[in-house]
This record gives structure tokens, C-alpha cells and sequence, in this order.
């Protein structure tokens, strides 16, 4: 019967933060479509332009999780006063980690032409760059109040407003790319424009959920100003430093393919760019059923009871494993239609970078399971609040088997993209094995009490 239940409250958890990462995604994967229309060099572009904006986001992205994780405990052990204070500074948080990368965003073509990237695609990634990057302190703001509600057990209201928004993302695009109904035309920069449009209406629409309704206005987050409070900052940042390093290891990985796949050519560049969007839209799942599983493993810690963590830890993996499976199934079965949806295959210009991108999902194929392995396992170690550990496995397994490995097979035996490719299995792989180790070692070696 325990099962049971850990299973059904996994389940409801998870699904709605899948579908909120998953409409996220799919915001993304329009801009994608955008920039498709726009030819290969938009494509480009937008590899390049994404690979440093995520990268920079992924850093504040570790201390929203470090929130939701200690959120979830204090939840647990239902301490609501802890739930309003850390919720609040995590505001704080977010604009100390937006200052900077705002500043590392508007100098970034500056960045990309020092790494030898073609000028031509440096000039429309400037466009694009410049206007997403207003986007970054509402959306880790959102997330910060996504933390909140998920940690509580009520995600479903930032589910609505992510699926709600992919409309009007769709709409502001096209708009303001092509200059329709009365905007300018705006070319590349428009879809930058619209993402930072949107993400700032989604900030405003869990806002005033939050401030409004009775799930929860019982937390009182907005009801008063408060100065940064240098212990629960602290305390936070602690726990949530290791997790956006560790973070940016892995979507670094891709960071640098991208920029390795621009030495390359833009043919494998832009391919990348296609099969990079797919793979990320499916990580989703695996990726809300982790964010779930540190939930659960967090509130079940906070109430002391070690096993039921272990229960919340395998329910989790096996929801994720099974929709591994079904993933990879459809890389290596779909491959063509699933490009063809981003690139027009009857265009000569384009055969070569379809061709290429098929074969880049045929190999991402590969590392579905592994990926939702260590993805689940990683966010069962934060629900146990162990990050540090973690972070310097995933830079032994990224950077040094992954993107060596990478490296090597790319431009010593001269396998180019496929090569790159090839090295994010590896490392992946490397990473799933590495990760179970260690939760192995934390669940035998854990006293059954709540961490303090």
C-alpha cells in the first residue's frame, strides 16, 4: 500500500511539472521553427545564442532548486514561517545571479568572434542575444515561485500558465519576425523579443496566484518588502552553488559541442542545433520527474522517515526509465519526421543538414535511459541535500570522459559532428554510473533522522 500511495503522490507531482517543462520547451522549439524559416544562418545563430544563454541561466537554475529542495523540507516537517523567509529570499538570489549574466549576454559576440565563430552568424546572434536576455530575471523568477508551489504539492496552476503561454509565444513570433499586425519586422531579434515578452507575463501570472489565492496566500509572500537576510542566503547558497555547477557541466557539455560543431561547419552546426532541441524537448520528462523526486525525497527527509525516501527514490526511477524507453524508441524509429518538422526536406540546401541531424538523433537515442538514470538519481542526492559530491562526479564524467572522449573522436579520428556526438554518450553514461554509486552509499550510510 505504501507503494501505492508514494506512487500516486509521484505521479501527481510530476506530471504537472513534466507538462510545465515540456510547454517551456515547446516555446523553445517554436522560436526553433522561427529560425528555420529564416534559413540555416538563423539556425546557427540560434545554436550559438542558446549555448551561452543557457549555459549563463543554468547557473541561477541550481540555487532555484536548492530553494525547492529546502522548501520541500521544511514542508515535510511543516514549518510554514521557513517556507515564507526562503521563499523570499530567493528573489534575492535571483537578481545577485542576473546582474552579472546580463553583462556576460551583451558582450557575448564579442565572446563568440574570440572562439572563431563565422561573422556572419556572430551578427545575427547578436540581434537575437540582446533581446533575450531582458528574459532572464522574470524567468528565474517564475521558477523561483514554480519552487514554491511544487514544494507545497500544488504545481498544477504553473502548469496552466506555461501551456497557456505557448500561444501567445507563438503568436508574438511570428508577429514580431515578420512584422505582422502593425509590429516591425524584427527578423531574429523579434524571437528574442517575444520569449522576454511572454516570460515576463508568466512571472506576473503565478505573482498574483500566489498573492491571491488561498493555497497560497497562507505563505504571505508578497505582503511585505524585506532586505536580504544573510543566513538563509547562506544556507541556500551552500546547497545550491554545487547543484548549478553540476548543472553547468552537463548543459556545458553541449554548450562547448556547440561551439566544437561551429569549427566543424555550419551544416553540422545547424543539424546540431535541430537534434539538440529534440533531445532537450524529451528530457523534460525525465528531467520533471527528477525535480519530483526531490520533492518527495525532501518532504519524506524532512518528516524523518528514511524509507519512504528510498520508496519516493524508486518510483521516481522507474516512471522515468519506462519513459526513457519509449523516447529512444522514437529517435531511432522517427528520426525523419521529427527533423522534417523543423527543415523543408524538398530544399536542396537543406538535405545535407536533415541528413546529418537524423543521424545526430540516432545517436542521441542511445543515451535516453542513461540520461533519465542520472537525472532521477541526481535529484533523489539533493532531496537528500548531498550536492557537493555529486558536482565534482559530474565534472570527472562530463568534461573529462565526455568531452574528451568527444574531442578526440571528432578531431583526431576525424568523425566530426558524429564524433561530438558520440562523446555525449559517453559522458552521460559515465554520469549514470557515478551517481547511482554515490546514492547508493548515501541511503546505506544516512541515519534515519531528518538532516539537520
Amino acid at each position: 500500500m505504501k507503494r501505492q500511495h508514494e506512487f500516486k503522490q509521484t505521479f501527481n507531482l510530476a506530471l504537472p511539472l513534466v507538462i510545465t517543462l515540456l510547454a517551456q520547451v515547446a516555446m523553445m522549439t517554436v522560436d526553433t521553427l522561427m529560425m528555420g524559416f529564416l534559413g540555416p544562418r538563423a539556425l546557427a545563430a540560434g545554436a550559438l545564442s542558446v549555448a551561452i544563454f543557457d549555459t549563463l541561466f543554468v547557473s541561477g537554475l541550481g540555487f532555484t532548486i536548492a530553494v525547492g529542495a529546502t522548501l520541500a523540507s521544511a514542508h515535510g516537517a511543516n514549518d510554514s514561517d521557513a517556507i515564507t523567509h526562503t521563499s523570499r529570499q530567493g528573489f534575492w538570489l535571483c537578481t545577485f545571479i542576473a546582474i552579472p549574466c546580463w553583462l556576460i549576454l551583451w558582450f557575448s559576440p564579442e565572446i563568440m568572434t574570440l572562439l572563431g565563430q563565422p561573422s556572419v552568424v556572430v551578427e545575427a546572434a547578436q540581434q537575437y542575444l540582446h533581446a533575450m536576455m531582458w528574459c532572464f530575471l522574470p524567468s528565474l523568477f517564475f521558477i523561483n515561485l514554480r519552487e514554491l508551489t511544487a514544494a507545497v504539492g500544488k504545481p498544477r496552476i504553473i502548469m496552466i500558465i506555461a501551456c497557456t503561454a505557448i500561444p501567445f509565444n507563438g503568436f508574438f513570433d511570428y508577429s514580431f519576425m515578420l512584422g505582422k499586425f502593425g509590429f516591425p519586422a524584427m527578423g531574429i531579434a523579434g524571437i528574442g523579443w517575444a520569449t522576454t515578452l511572454v516570460e515576463l507575463l508568466m512571472f506576473i501570472s503565478i505573482a498574483l496566484c500566489v498573492q491571491f489565492q488561498n493555497k497560497f496566500a497562507v505563505y504571505r509572500i508578497f505582503h511585505q518588502w524585506v532586505w536580504p537576510n544573510k543566513s538563509i542566503l547562506q544556507e541556500v547558497a551552500k546547497l545550491g552553488w554545487p547543484i548549478s555547477v553540476s548543472i553547468l557541466f552537463e548543459v556545458g557539455l553541449f554548450s562547448v559541442t556547440s561551439f566544437l560543431m561551429g569549427l566543424v561547419g555550419i551544416v553540422p552546426l545547424a543539424a546540431h542545433q535541430i537534434a539538440f532541441q529534440c533531445t532537450v524537448t524529451m528530457f523534460m520528462i525525465p528531467l520533471g520527474i527528477s525535480q519530483a523526486a526531490t520533492l518527495r525525497v525532501g518532504n519524506q527527509l524532512g518528516a524523518g522517515d528514511k524509507l519512504a525516501a528510498h520508496t519516493a527514490y524508486r518510483t521516481a526511477l522507474a516512471l522515468g526509465l519506462a519513459a526513457a524507453v519509449i523516447t529512444a524508441l522514437l529517435f531511432f524509429t522517427a528520426a525523419g519526421p521529427i527533423v522534417h518538422l523543423f527543415i523543408r526536406p524538398d530544399d536542396l540546401k537543406n538535405h545535407n543538414v536533415a541528413q546529418t541531424a537524423i543521424t545526430f538523433l540516432h545517436i542521441a537515442a542511445v543515451f535516453q535511459i542513461a540520461d533519465a538514470f542520472q537525472a532521477i538519481t541526481n535529484g533523489a542526492l539533493r532531496g537528500m541535500k548531498d550536492t557537493f559530491i555529486p558536482m565534482l562526479l559530474g565534472l570527472g564524467t562530463y568534461w573529462l570522459a565526455g568531452l574528451g572522449s568527444g574531442i578526440t573522436l571528432a578531431f583526431v579520428f576525424h568523425f566530426g559532428g558524429y564524433g561530438l556526438w558520440w562523446g555525449l554518450v559517453i559522458g552521460i553514461i559515465a554520469s549514470a554510473i557515478a551517481l547511482f554509486a554515490r546514492y547508493r552509499y548515501q541511503h546505506t550510510s544516512r541515519p534515519t533522522a531528518a538532516p539537520g
